[in-house]
């Protein structure tokens, strides 16, 4: 791919797309590139005095480059000023889909397959040991194929490669990831913990819930959000708790934004979880879980387990516990 074709395509572009120049100096923008197949690209801009960021994001996108939920990375090139790093052109972000005015389309994509997809995404780089520490539906990019759609994390100027055998990070490594979407260990450090992987999976519990409601954040207003993070304090009022799924996609949630990074699911932990289940296969988990206790005696170590958080889940009339429909029968 000739530079003088990027430098055409960026002077030739009406409108940048500018993006947090604090951190990483860097700018958005679409074009056509890569004259012999036509081949769509997004071609991001990086100040020089910036390239170990982008030679850090270079680096992890060729080691994550054979899944399908990564965004893909094609070539680079720089001049005197300048690094531009052409990579999968992209459709919109996840964010563009709450928006009020012209959402973006998802084709048909059901949200259940939506985070799916992210999960997958994310659960390929914790695979590779690599934390993204940023999270968030501006970084988790659709893929328009005109009649279905695919998603793909993408931005990983802040992420970590975590040395082998090593777990978790140092706080003095920098990257706090966007206020609003990064785990309570990275915002309070009076807890004195060094991040994991776990601090990703925070971040998605945040866009679970977010694709789920609509746009709605779990931790309410964008000035509060940093403050109930700290405190643990979440909403998922958005979620109907007499709605099956609502129910379903709340306990994984609750799980995922534990305060304890140690208590939250794994990438691959998230995906077996019920709420990923088809209505079929949860029915037929019940049917198995009952045939199975049924040939249990009263006295069995199965029955007594069971009967003994009885009290705490029934409470007063299991009835309670039933639907609104299946109650008016």
């Amino acid at each position: 791919m000739m530079l003088s074709y990027f430098r055409s395509c960026i002077t030739s572009c009406l409108q940048y797309i500018a993006w947090d120049w604090k951190k990483t100096c860097c700018t958005w923008g679409d074009f056509l590139c890569d004259d012999d197949n036509k081949r769509p690209v997004a071609v991001k801009r990086i100040e020089l005095a910036k390239q170990s960021y982008a030679d850090r994001e270079v680096a992890l996108l060729l080691k994550l480059d054979d899944n399908p939920h990564v965004v893909r990375y094609f070539c680079t090139e720089k001049d005197g000023q300048f690094l531009y790093i052409a990579i999968e052109r992209c459709a919109a972000s996840l964010d563009k889909c709450f928006t009020k005015e012209n959402p973006f389309d998802l084709r048909g994509l059901k949200p259940v397959m939506l985070l799916q997809q992210t999960m997958i995404g994310l659960k390929h780089l914790h695979y590779h040991n690599i934390v993204h520490r940023d999270v968030k539906p501006h970084n988790i990019l659709l893929k328009d194929h005109s009649d279905s759609v695919t998603v793909k994390i993408s931005d990983f100027g802040m992420s970590k490669q975590l040395a082998d055998g090593r777990q978790s990070y140092s706080m003095r490594s920098g990257a706090l990831g966007t206020m609003g979407w990064n785990a309570p260990e990275v915002l309070d450090e009076s807890r004195k913990v060094n991040p994991t992987s776990a601090v990703d999976i925070f971040s998605a519990g945040c866009v679970f819930y977010y694709v789920l409601t609509g746009g709605k954040h779990p931790f309410g207003e964008p000035y509060r959000q940093a403050g109930n993070i700290v405190d643990g304090k979440y909403n998922l009022d958005g979620l109907q708790k007499d709605k099956h799924e609502d129910i379903v996609a709340t306990d994984l949630i609750e799980q995922m934004l534990s305060m304890e990074p140690q208590r939250r699911p794994s990438a691959e932990s998230v995906l077996k979880h019920p709420f990923f289940w088809s209505l079929k296969k949860q029915l037929q988990f019940f049917q198995d879980v009952s045939d199975r206790i049924v040939k249990e005696t009263s006295d069995g170590p199965i029955i007594q387990q069971l009967e003994s958080g009885g009290q705490e889940v029934v409470r007063n009339n299991w009835m309670e516990h039933i639907t609104a429909v299946l109650r008016k029968g």
